[in-house]
C-alpha cells in the first residue's frame, strides 16, 4: 500500500509529487495504481478528469474525453431522430 498525502491539487505518492490543474476530489487505491478524480470547475467543459498514477508518482493513464468519441455529425443525427 502506498503512502498518500493530498493537498488541494497536489498528490504525494510515496513522497513523489504529482500536480494536477485543479483540486483533487477523490483518490482510490486499486491494485498497483492510484485512481484520482479531479474537481473540474462548473464553467469549464471538461470531462477528462480521471487519472491513474503508479506508486512511483507517474501518471500512467487519463480517461479519454467524451468529445473525442462522438462526432458533431453523430450528435446532429441523434437530435434529429427525436424531433
Amino acid at each position: 500500500m502506498p503512502i498518500l498525502k493530498i493537498h488541494k491539487n497536489a498528490l504525494y505518492v510515496n513522497n513523489e509529487l504529482v500536480k494536477f490543474q485543479f483540486e483533487i476530489d477523490t483518490v482510490l487505491v486499486l491494485d498497483s495504481q492510484v485512481i484520482v478524480l479531479i474537481k473540474t470547475p462548473y464553467d469549464i467543459d471538461n470531462n477528462d478528469n480521471v487519472y491513474s498514477v503508479d506508486f512511483h508518482g507517474k501518471i500512467t493513464w487519463q480517461i479519454e474525453s467524451a468529445k473525442k468519441k462522438v462526432s458533431k455529425a453523430a450528435i446532429h443525427s441523434i437530435c434529429w431522430a427525436f424531433i
